[in-house]
């Protein structure tokens, strides 16, 4: 399952790339994170490995990331939990001085009994994904 999700921040686009490298402030966009945990590597460097504790469904999870590709304005990421991989790749362009086009385009590997809920119910991950890109907006307009 693939698809596209696209939403501006009204910000520049250094200090927008900078916020979501970030660790630091993970947990305060991130929603249902509780924990990250660098395993192998430097943060969001090309080859690096980060578990994450994360709340969904109200069930408590560990997801792994795998960074593929940083090279600043673009990321391309691997993530793993519950039999579920993510390719994930983070664009951020920069509209004008003051606005950064934040995009993230996603593509689901479901197997199993996941294949049939990503066909028939795509909008529960598109949900997902949209709830984080827009608690990404909130913090990095407002820091919050």
């Amino acid at each position: 399952m693939n698809y596209i999700e696209r939403i501006e921040i009204n910000k520049p686009i250094e200090e927008v790339i900078t916020l979501f490298n970030n660790p630091k402030y993970y947990t305060k966009w991130m929603p249902g994170v509780s924990t990250h945990e660098i395993i192998k590597g430097k943060n969001k460097e090309a080859g690096s490995v980060s578990m994450y504790q994360i709340m969904l469904n109200g069930k408590d999870n560990e997801m792994n990331e795998s960074i593929i590709k940083n090279n600043g304005p673009e990321i391309l990421a691997e993530y793993t939990i519950n039999g579920i991989v993510n390719t994930q790749k983070t664009t951020f362009i920069a509209l004008d001085n003051e606005t950064t086009l934040y995009q993230i385009d996603e593509n689901f590997d479901l197997k199993g009994f996941l294949k049939i809920i990503g066909f028939f119910l795509p909008g529960m991950f598109k949900k997902q994904t949209k709830k984080f890109a827009l608690a990404f907006k909130n913090f990095a307009e407002n820091k919050k």
